[in-house]
């Protein structure tokens, strides 16, 4: 019974004190509404909260040392690269990336930071997000056949756009070429968000 206790206690604490990512609150709200129901929790739900308490309450950083005089604005820029990713890719990173995004002055753990930093897909995005742009401000473009059809926009075929912005959005795919640009029809005054990928320099008479 002890154990029946605690986790609704923990479920409670995390409901009322955290401020929960849209993922993990509505499991745990499941969670509450099963024990509600005077039904026991399973191996597999307890293992899943205990991994949620673990990313609100990680005794690690209640405790200040040499990481944390180490966070600066550096650090806080690279997380919040990932974290963006991570958020519009979930559910891996979904609590950290929440925190990271949504509370000013949260800082992850060392541990924390290399995990959502250095994987694989966090280094592509990282190295995207940094590489020098193909394309410069104001440049004229136009979308490649692939990007029309992908994009659903068959009538831009071939019409010139101008970029207006570099790095207009965060990069939400860890691929080549998935820096995103803001670009601007000259046929239209309604400007939309293409991958680097998506275009190619407009050249009169290609």
């Amino acid at each position: 019974m002890e154990s029946l206790h605690t986790n609704a206690a923990l479920i409670e604490r995390l409901l009322n004190e955290f401020d929960l990512s849209p993922r993990s609150r509505q499991f745990v709200l499941s969670l509450r509404s099963w024990r509600d129901a005077n039904r026991v929790l399973t191996t597999n739900q307890i293992r899943a909260l205990n991994h949620i308490e673990k990313s609100y309450l990680n005794p690690d950083r209640d405790h200040p040392g040499p990481w944390q005089q180490q966070w600066g604005p550096n650090q806080k820029e690279i997380a919040t690269i990932c974290a963006r990713y991570y958020a519009e890719n979930p559910p891996y990173f979904s609590d950290l990336s929440h925190r990271i995004l949504n509370e000013e002055f949260f800082v992850p753990t060392e541990a924390e930071f290399n995990k959502l930093t250095e994987n694989k897909y966090a280094k592509k995005v990282l190295s995207e997000h940094y590489s020098t742009p193909l394309y410069a401000g104001a440049t004229m473009v136009c979308l490649r056949i692939p990007a029309t059809k992908r994009l659903d926009m068959p009538e831009l075929k071939d019409t010139p756009l101008m970029i207006l912005k570099i790095n207009a959005e965060p990069i939400i795919r860890a691929a080549s070429g998935s820096k995103r640009y803001l670009v601007l029809p000259i046929t239209s005054d309604t400007p939309f968000l293409v991958e680097e990928r998506d275009i190619k320099k407009y050249k009169i008479n290609h």
